[in-house]
C-alpha cells in the first residue's frame, strides 16, 4: 500500500509503516508522527507491539 506521506529519513529503509494511511499515531506510549519519528521512537513502538510499524528484515547475500 502506497503511503500518503513521506516517512522520516531516520527510519527509511529500516522500518516499514503498515496498516495505516495516517501520518500521526496515538499509542499507549505517546503520540508519534511517522514523518518525523526517530529511530529510537520507532524501536519503542515495535517493542510495545504496535501493528503500524515493523522492522525491515535485511536479506542475506549469497
Amino acid at each position: 500500500m502506497k503511503l500518503n506521506f513521506d516517512v522520516s529519513s531516520a527510519i527509511a529503509g529500516k522500518y516499514e509503516i503498515v496498516n495505516t494511511q495516517h501520518p500521526i499515531y496515538y499509542s499507549k506510549i505517546g503520540k508519534f508522527d511517522f514523518r518525523t519519528i526517530t529511530e529510537d521512537e520507532a524501536k519503542s513502538l515495535v517493542e510495545s507491539g504496535s501493528i503500524y510499524i515493523k522492522p525491515i528484515k535485511k536479506q542475506k547475500q549469497q
